[in-house]
């Protein structure tokens, strides 16, 4: 896969979000358990006894997807789209680290595509957080 092909499809997949329901902010209490919950979620990534066990890494990867679905319904306001992104960049950051530790024709591009979930994630995740705190 060239490099021209592997950025549009890391743009396209950040850029394609659904909205559904009211514009409504989310209840504070849901909000803040769904906020530990991605902590919880985002702190096994870079866990290396946890990445170890392959069990646990494809376990994590299906928790993470159901994370995502719940953002999605959770932060149906689009003013609350940056949680989604926080763990889209998660989930995305995960795909890239296992597919690297699974081996690449290109670990250069893999670990490229890395950097670029964190620094997105850490970005999202800060603006994220901030939204959930000003929640009354």
């Amino acid at each position: 896969m060239n490099i021209k092909r592997v950025v549009c499809l890391a743009l396209l997949s950040t850029s394609i979000t659904v909205h559904a329901g009211p514009s409504v902010p989310p209840k504070k209490a849901d909000a803040d358990k769904w906020l530990d919950d991605f902590r919880a979620a985002q702190s096994k990534t870079n866990d290396a006894l946890f990445i170890n066990d392959e069990e646990k890494r494809l376990t994590h990867a299906q928790g993470l997807v159901k994370l995502r679905d719940r953002a999605e319904k959770l932060f149906s306001d689009e003013s609350y789209g940056v949680c989604t992104s926080a763990i889209d960049a998660v989930l995305n950051y995960w795909r890239s680290e296992t597919s690297l530790m699974n081996s690449s024709s290109n670990p250069h591009i893999e670990l490229s595509g890395v950097v670029q979930w964190a620094w997105e994630g850490g970005r999202s995740y800060a603006s994220c957080r901030e939204l959930i705190d000003d929640i009354k």
